[in-house]
């Protein structure tokens, strides 16, 4: 790439790709220290089932009972 504004859109290039680059080193960044929160979290929470996984109902052995 050559001419008069190479340098000024090589420049733009470069200054795009470490900008995009820093986004997604921070993305990264961010999503260990929120796995860490929530494992720190959910090590000191109480034990508690996720809504929708109640066990099923005891049954009675067939013939026993009424």
């Amino acid at each position: 790439m050559t001419g008069p504004h190479a340098g000024f859109i090589l420049g733009a290039y470069a200054f795009t790709a470490l900008v995009i680059a820093g986004l997604i080193w921070q993305a990264v960044r961010d999503r260990r220290e929120q796995t860490r929160a929530l494992a720190a979290l959910q090590e000191t929470a109480p034990s508690v089932a996720p809504p929708g996984s109640r066990p099923a109902p005891a049954r009675s052995p067939a013939g026993a009972g009424a």
